[in-house]
């Protein structure tokens, strides 16, 4: 077994709970339901990120998406595990 601790001297936004990032990690990749504009369908997009900073700026993209073309589906994706 190998465990693995990252952690930086910045505070950073945490996207999941402990038992959500568990399952997470454990996947290796998921859907973030919770990110995604709609829940049912085919997407228009799929947008994926892996890392701290990539992390924020697909969410970043995500929300203007969702502002400026709001007819347009899209699913987020986000690899579980350390960068």
């Amino acid at each position: 077994m190998i465990n693995v601790i990252v952690a930086g001297k910045q505070p950073a936004l945490q996207y999941l709970d402990m038992d959500a990032a568990i399952r997470h990690c454990a996947a290796g990749i998921g859907i973030w339901q919770w990110a995604a504009t709609t829940r049912a369908g085919n997407r228009d997009v799929v947008m994926a990120c892996a890392g701290d900073v990539p992390t924020l700026e697909t969410l970043a993209a995500v929300q203007l998406l969702r502002r400026l073309a709001p007819e347009i589906k899209v699913r987020v994706g986000q690899t579980g595990g350390p960068d």
